[in-house]
């Protein structure tokens, strides 16, 4: 693995958001979190429940009063240690 060279290579501009988001990944998997940046292509949040990489979930983001729902792919996960 290298390491990371400083260059963004996304191909989405990202911006930080603060946004309340409901994650459903099944009948017993219901997360509410908040979004921490959104692009055109992506949503980041961090949650302490692990979900699946590669696995669907419907979304409902509230950018304004009503949401806007729509699905997802959980497309990167990452770890971290601690709370």
């Amino acid at each position: 693995m290298s390491a990371w060279d400083g260059i963004e290579r996304r191909r989405f501009i990202r911006v930080k958001l603060h946004c309340q988001t409901n994650i459903y990944g099944g009948p017993d998997i219901i997360i509410s979190t908040y979004a921490e940046d959104i692009s055109q292509k992506g949503l980041k949040v961090s949650i302490k429940r692990e979900l699946k990489h590669s696995s669907l979930v419907d979304l409902e983001i509230y950018l304004r009063e009503n949401p806007i729902i729509c699905k997802g792919k959980i497309a990167w996960v990452r770890k971290i240690e601690g709370d």
